[in-house]
C-alpha cells in the first residue's frame, strides 16, 4: 500500500494513500500447487496474476498473451510477492471465483480483457465470467474532486 506525504506544515500533514484490492466480494478459494514452467527464467508470483491448468492439481502464471488463455482456471491469492526459480514449485491459494477488481488483475503484455481468446469467439471477459467472476471497475468516488 504505497503511501505518499504532500503536504506538511506544523500542525497537520497530508498523505495520498493507495490501496487496490484484487478480491472485492464473495471470493471462493482453492489450493494447488503454483509451478514454474518458463523455461530457463524465473518469474515473480504477483498477487491477482490469472492462473492456467498445466496438470490435475498444478497451475502457472499466465506470462504469454496468446498461449494458454482459454486454459486460465483462477486468480492468483498471496501475501507477498515471490521469485520462483524455473521448475520450482509453490503451495498457493487460487481465487476461483467471486468479485474482482478489474483494475488490480496482472494481465500479460499487452492483453486486455476485452480480447478474442484464439480459436473461440469469447473474450478473456467472458470467459472469466463463466468460470465464476465478476469484473469490477473500482473507483475511489468519495470526494467531491477524484478524476
Amino acid at each position: 500500500m504505497p503511501i505518499e506525504q504532500v503536504n506538511v506544515t506544523n500542525n497537520q500533514s497530508t498523505l495520498t494513500i493507495q490501496f487496490n484490492q484484487v478480491f472485492l466480494f464473495n471470493n471462493k478459494y482453492d489450493e494447488r500447487t503454483l509451478k514454474n514452467t518458463t523455461t530457463s527464467a524465473e518469474i515473480t508470483t504477483k498477487i491477482g496474476s490469472l492462473l492456467y491448468k498445466t496438470a490435475a492439481t498444478e497451475v502457472d502464471i499466465l506470462t504469454d498473451v496468446d498461449a494458454n488463455i482459454a486454459s486460465v482456471v483462477g486468480v492468483l491469492a498471496l501475501v507477498n510477492d515471490t521469485v520462483m526459480a524455473d521448475n520450482a514449485e509453490l503451495l498457493v491459494n487460487m481465487a476461483t471465483q467471486g468479485e474482482l477488481n478489474e483494475d488490480a488483475i496482472v494481465l500479460p503484455g499487452t492483453m486486455t480483457f476485452d480480447d478474442v481468446i484464439p480459436t473461440t469467439t469469447i473474450t478473456l471477459r467472458d470467459h472469466l465470467n463463466s468460470l465464476g467472476f465478476h469484473l469490477t471497475k473500482s473507483i475511489e468516488n468519495t470526494k467531491f474532486d477524484n478524476v
